[in-house]
């Protein structure tokens, strides 16, 4: 029998892969692994970052951080950039071309998680957002 605790993991599960199913057929998104992806989503709503801060993000050794990024910017996905005044930071960006597929993929999100709250009474639309805001609370 599950518990409580089981069935809210099982329905979180259920929501997540409800939400990534559907960006299946970017092309951007299936040509990534799931932390490359979370490097281009992590600037494309935070700006340049260094590398420092992509490595702190996803929890991982900076070298380990550089070497994804040096993977994607063989492929053109991301550009670096020495800081001007401190030579040792480097800055990672968007290419114009990641841009505009993030830009897509964001749309597409939008539109779908629309279709899925929308289902929601305007309550559990408030309800929803409340313990959400509570679950992604550092």
């Amino acid at each position: 029998m599950l518990t409580n605790k089981d069935n809210i993991f099982e329905l979180m599960l259920g929501f997540s892969r409800k939400i990534k199913e559907s960006t299946k057929e970017n092309s951007l998104k299936n040509e990534l692994t799931f932390p490359q992806f979370e490097i281009l989503w992590f600037i494309g709503f935070n700006g340049k970052r260094s590398m420092e801060s992509i490595a702190d993000y996803l929890k991982i050794t900076p070298p380990s951080a550089t070497s994804m990024v040096h993977k994607m910017e063989k492929r053109g996905l991301l550009s670096r950039k020495r800081d001007i005044k401190d030579k040792r930071i480097v800055y990672i960006s968007l290419t114009a071309k990641t841009k505009k597929h993030l830009k897509a993929l964001r749309k597409h999100k939008e539109k779908l998680l629309k279709k899925i709250i929308d289902k929601l009474s305007q309550t559990d639309k408030n309800h929803f957002e409340r313990i959400i805001k509570i679950i992604i609370e550092k």
